[in-house]
């Protein structure tokens, strides 16, 4: 996967309101309505109008086949997967609408959405919070 290059909306953030605002209700299938395909991917194109999950969306349904995608792929984990696409910044120096990584959930890890001091996250049902802190690394949105 080559580094994006991505600009944000002028409107990025009601954007990004209204994206998240639509995931409350949101139950999580792998491969459609996960952390990498609906949180993040779905949160970068609502800010740039970019889809980075085109090319894996649908291609998995659970952990295994999702960690064999990303091994086909040539990454070891989310986080292996979004630094080859987007800069990666220390979790300290992110902003709003960022994508933030953390070594929880599955063994592939989880991606989230930079919200303030917190990270907008998937639960198995909706959506929850977890602090910044808790992330081990971000990656620059635009």
């Amino acid at each position: 996967m080559k580094m994006l290059e991505l600009k944000r909306f002028s409107d990025w953030r009601p954007r990004l309101f209204a994206f998240t605002a639509g995931l409350k209700t949101l139950s999580f299938a792998w491969g459609h309505d996960d952390c990498a395909v609906a949180l993040a991917a779905g949160a970068i194109e609502a800010m740039t109008g970019t889809d980075p999950a085109e090319p894996y969306r649908g291609r998995y349904d659970d952990e295994d086949s999702a960690r064999s995608l990303l091994a086909e792929m040539g990454h070891s984990g989310l986080d292996d997967l979004a630094r080859s696409m987007l800069p990666e910044t220390h979790i300290s120096m992110a902003r709003v609408g960022d994508i933030a990584f953390l070594k929880e959930g599955s063994e592939v890890g989880a991606l989230g959405i930079v919200i303030g001091a917190r990270i907008l996250v998937l639960r198995p049902a909706g959506t929850g919070t977890v602090p910044l802190l808790t992330a081990q690394t971000a990656f620059k949105v635009g």
